[in-house]
């Protein structure tokens, strides 16, 4: 087979991949010397949940007068092949419209967030495999804009205000982190009252709710309670993503600046890049849900039954707060399901899978807050 350009090459093997079900991606031309090297990261990791698996299968071309003639075609696969359900998620086949681009550009300017934003998007095409892109491809392009809007004037008088306050010797701590382009991305302080409360309360509700205004940023607070049941600032975080990366640099930071004493229980936002980035800094502690957060997505998703009292008097309460026996949540679980229809409902049951991480009956040999 020949082909006028790289583009038709490309876009064609890339057709018969998504049909077969695998994902392709270009390598290098073998001739091509004069290409910059590939140098590695430093600044920031990249934590990837997927593998490769060596596969052999490729397509290789010669070019002969402006012509792409195919060379060589290996077909045999050492993998499945992705189902069709899942072929929406195969990076080659992924691509943000301009359309869709300027809806969710529009939808962000007016304070919406980029999960709602996506998640709208998703409903009005039916469904997240019509979309054509997934919810990190559309963090990713938030994420250069937000960069891009950083002053460098800004990231300098936030460097001097923290050297002023770190040299008035009130033990107050920070950390930055830079792009390979010596961009600002996340930053991190603490002072020495917050670090006199985190050796008090050690137990830690990280929350990533909140942003704000100018650069859109991420602020992530490291909040415990006192002994009057009043919020504490233990430390606070600003991020430019919701990434592995980002959870766990800001994580390190914390630990470093309280000494790497680790707290012994953590209460974040159910959100699986948190999660992870749990796994690989803070091992031995424990992991729960906060059952505020529960609540406030639950609105979301159980939203028309939360008012109706046989709903949240008689089920939903009690299994929040109440069942202290795992046996009693399970039987509490399965009767308001069939009473109220909810057998298929995706979110109460990753809820469910997860109760060991909230509900008081897996809890009660852990002492917190």
């Amino acid at each position: 087979m020949t082909f006028a350009n790289e583009d038709e090459a490309y876009n064609t093997y890339n057709a018969y991949a998504i049909c077969k079900g695998f994902g392709v991606r270009k390598g290098q031309r073998a001739n091509n010397r004069h290409s910059p090297p590939i140098l590695p990261h430093e600044q920031r990791d990249v934590y990837r949940t997927m593998k490769r698996t060596g596969c052999k299968a490729c397509i290789k071309f010669k070019i002969e007068d402006g012509v792409w003639v195919v060379v060589k075609f290996e077909e045999v696969h050492n993998h499945p092949f992705v189902g069709d359900k899942q072929k929406h998620l195969i990076r080659s086949y992924r691509h943000i419209t301009d359309t869709n681009r300027s809806i969710l550009a529009s939808l962000t300017r007016a304070g919406v967030r980029a999960t709602k934003a996506y998640l709208y998007l998703s409903s009005e095409a039916g469904g997240q495999e019509n979309v054509g892109f997934t919810l990190r491809d559309f963090q990713k392009i938030l994420q250069s804009k937000r960069r891009n809007l950083i002053i460098a004037r800004d990231c300098q008088n936030l460097i001097n205000h923290f050297n002023f306050l770190q040299s008035n010797g009130s033990n107050f701590s920070y950390a930055f982190q830079f792009d390979q382009e010596q961009r600002l991305t996340n930053f991190f302080w603490s002072d020495g009252l917050s670090k006199l409360d985190y050796e008090s309360f050690g137990d830690v509700v990280f929350d990533t709710t909140y942003r704000t205004n100018k650069y859109n940023m991420i602020c992530a607070p490291f909040v415990g309670l006192n002994h009057h049941w009043k919020n504490v600032v233990f430390g606070c975080a600003f991020l430019l993503d919701e990434t592995i990366a980002s959870f766990v640099w800001a994580f390190q930071s914390f630990l470093e600046a309280m000494g790497n004493k680790a707290p012994k229980t953590i209460f974040p936002n159910q959100d699986h890049a948190t999660a992870n980035a749990i796994k690989i800094v803070l091992l031995n502690m424990n992991h729960r849900l906060c059952v505020w957060h529960i609540g406030k997505n639950a609105m979301c998703h159980i939203g028309h039954l939360l008012g109706k009292p046989g709903f949240c008097n008689k089920y939903w309460h009690k299994i929040l707060y109440k069942c202290e026996l795992e046996l009693e949540l399970e039987n509490t679980c399965k009767a308001m399901c069939h009473e109220w229809k909810l057998e298929d409902n995706k979110w109460l049951d990753n809820i469910y899978r997860l109760r060991h991480k909230w509900c008081p009956a897996f809890g009660r040999d852990i002492f917190s807050v």
